[in-house]
């Protein structure tokens, strides 16, 4: 059973500003056009920084977390956020209840009437959210998911990442991570977000909003194994249907037969791995960030 405490930021006007319950300054804007950002982290401290303050500089006003097992690194950095954190959870399910903690997140929201609330993982960043200003509708998706390739087996520097389109059909890194795209919308206390933030549950033929999701999901070999040991052991633990996570289901089967690193390595953007995908159509050109 999930162990979950949840801190609610008590916001009060005082001497010329809002401040939370630690009595810093809250830096948003408290109006109905705020933006509202979610994040569900575990073992990201290579990049949340990195994403959390994309974001605030982009257009976002506020965020909540849920730390699911956050190891400590990764908290200390969220710590550094606690400004603009309205509310944040530390939950100890171990069986990645994706689906259900996003939506609690996404009503948490709704409590504080944001024009916008969006759900980022760790390892996006999130382009373009002035463009939500031209919708005047409850729901709209981003663009299909930029996928980012690791150059490094022990060294990730976002600012060295490179990105090759990829057809929408295929991924680099194997069927289950194909670009795809995710949910922006309003304030709704019944909202239900579906796995992988990519639907909501009763809402189809979203119109495209032309935000667009930078995503690096494979980055060192350290950050790869862990998040596949985390992944694959929280997958046994859900009673999820075999054909969602699939990717993170075979990796981890991967890594159990001792096949992981292997899996990593044809992942690199070298030469010769390149070379082999744009002969098979897997890739089409490079975009440098």
């Amino acid at each position: 059973m999930s162990v979950l405490s949840l801190r609610i930021t008590s916001l009060r006007y005082d001497n010329g500003c809002f401040r939370n319950s630690l009595g810093h300054s809250v830096p948003w804007r408290l109006q109905f056009n705020m933006i509202i950002a979610t994040y569900l982290v575990k073992n990201d401290s290579d990049i949340i920084r990195h994403s959390i303050l994309h974001h605030l500089n982009s257009g976002v006003d506020a965020i909540i977390v849920t730390e699911n097992n956050a190891v400590p690194e990764t908290s200390s950095i969220i710590d550094e956020f606690e400004p603009y954190i309205l509310i944040r959870i530390k939950e100890d399910g171990t069986n990645y209840n994706q689906s259900i903690w996003v939506t609690r997140m996404a009503r948490l929201a709704a409590k504080y009437y944001p024009k916008w609330i969006f759900h980022s993982d760790a390892d996006e960043l999130w382009y373009g959210l002035e463009n939500l200003g031209e919708f005047d509708i409850d729901y709209v998706s981003t663009e299909i998911w930029y996928n980012y390739l690791p150059y490094s087996i022990y060294e990730f520097d976002i600012n060295k990442s490179v990105y090759y389109e990829q057809p929408i059909e295929s991924s680099w890194f194997g069927e289950g991570m194909q670009s795809k795209r995710k949910v922006i919308h309003r304030s709704n206390d019944h909202i239900e977000i579906k796995q992988g933030n990519h639907m909501i549950k009763g809402v189809d033929h979203l119109p495209v909003c032309g935000v667009k999701i930078h995503h690096y999901p494979v980055r060192t070999y350290e950050q790869f194994e862990m998040k596949v040991i985390t992944g694959g052991v929280a997958l046994e633990n859900s009673d999820l249907p075999e054909y969602m996570g699939k990717q993170w289901r075979r990796w981890y089967r991967n890594y159990k037969n001792g096949e992981l690193l292997n899996v990593y390595k044809s992942f690199l953007a070298t030469p010769e791995n390149l070379s082999q995908a744009l002969l098979d159509g897997r890739i089409v050109g490079p975009h440098y960030v």
